[in-house]
C-alpha cells in the first residue's frame, strides 16, 4: 500500500513538475561521460579532462552504456532517474 502510494506520488510530482536535467549534470557530468565516448571532444575544457573522471567508476560505466546500446545520453540519465525513483 505504501508503494503504491509512492509510485502515485512519483507520477502526480512527474506530471506537475516534469523531468529536467539539473544545471550540475549539464556542466559536469555529461562532458566528462561524453569525453570518454569522444576523446576528440573538449579537448581544451579542463573541467572534462580532470581526473576526477579516473576516481569515479560512474563515468566509464555510463559511457560504456551508451557506447554499446546506442541510447542518447539524456534519455539513459532520464530512464536511471525514473528507476531509482521507482
Amino acid at each position: 500500500m505504501i508503494k503504491l502510494a509512492l509510485v502515485l506520488i512519483g507520477f502526480i510530482s512527474f506530471y506537475l513538475h516534469g523531468y529536467y536535467f539539473s544545471t550540475g549534470d549539464q556542466s559536469t557530468y555529461v562532458p566528462q561521460v561524453l569525453k570518454r565516448i569522444d576523446p576528440t571532444l573538449f579537448q581544451r575544457d579542463y573541467l572534462a579532462s580532470t581526473a576526477e573522471g579516473d576516481l569515479s567508476f560512474m563515468f566509464p560505466l555510463m559511457a560504456s552504456i551508451i557506447k554499446v546500446t546506442g541510447i542518447d545520453i539524456e534519455w539513459l540519465y532520464f530512464l536511471l532517474y525514473f528507476i531509482f525513483r521507482w
